[in-house]
């Protein structure tokens, strides 16, 4: 007959058991307490319509070009989002914040756009969102 497998409790053993859970919790908090959060972020939808609403009426169909540009805490999406805004053009960002490369990096540049849309200028905002949420650009492209 063919031997069947252990379940995992057996393979460790009660106190492994216990040791692996404690392990996994720990680290499911460290990861939690550490994890960057961006300058402009809530999940609400209807936070992110408040925050449209704020979008003047100088921009948009008819007049003045708004962007929505994503991975804006990135590299080329920073760069791209400092010039629009120098330029007068307004600009909504997306970045999913992922872990591509240092997500702290990506959290300075969110602090960086956020200072540049408080000195006045052009609308100018990061939210966190994922490209592949059409709920999210649904209400981005109102």
């Amino acid at each position: 007959a063919p031997e069947r497998a252990r379940p995992m409790c057996c393979v460790l053993g009660r106190t492994g058991g216990v040791a692996l859970v404690a392990t996994l919790i720990v680290a499911a908090m460290l990861w939690w307490h550490n994890r960057v959060v961006p300058e402009y972020y809530s999940p609400a939808p209807w936070w992110l319509q408040s925050e449209l609403r704020q979008l003047p009426s100088a921009f948009g169909p008819g007049s003045r070009p708004v962007v929505l540009l994503t991975g804006m805490a990135g590299f080329i999406g920073y760069h791209t989002a400092v010039q629009l805004h120098a330029e007068g053009t307004a600009v909504i960002g997306i970045d999913n914040f992922n872990h591509y490369y240092d997500p702290a990096l990506k959290a300075a540049r969110a602090a960086h756009l956020r200072k540049a849309a408080a000195t006045g200028g052009a609308y100018l905002r990061l939210f966190q969102a994922d490209a592949c949420d059409g709920e999210m650009l649904k209400l981005l492209l109102r």
